[in-house]
């Protein structure tokens, strides 16, 4: 699929509910992620997504982690798809 200068917000919807894989740039760092839902800041609005990251993407160990909407680049939805995973408890810091 092409590959987006920045990430198209409908592409990530997409994603999210056909449960695919996506790989982008963050803060200048490549990642592969399983995107799951996407949350707005209770202070700032500011939009996260909320992915699973298997591991070894830019150092991360594996687990849950957010990514502001608007700091995603170069997003390219991935062919394969991914087993959802139950929602976890995060909190937005609207800091980052």
């Amino acid at each position: 699929m092409a590959t987006l200068k920045y990430a198209s917000l409908a592409e990530l919807r997409r994603a999210i509910r056909e449960s695919r894989a996506i790989r982008f740039v963050y803060k200048g760092k490549s990642y592969e992620a399983d995107p799951h839902f996407l949350e707005s800041a209770p202070i700032t609005h500011a939009l996260y997504l909320s992915a699973w990251i298997s591991g070894g993407s830019g150092g991360w160990p594996p687990g849950w982690r957010k990514f502001r909407y608007s700091e995603m680049r170069a997003m390219e939805i991935l062919h394969f798809k991914f087993t959802p995973r139950p929602r976890p408890t995060l909190s937005i810091d609207p800091a980052q």
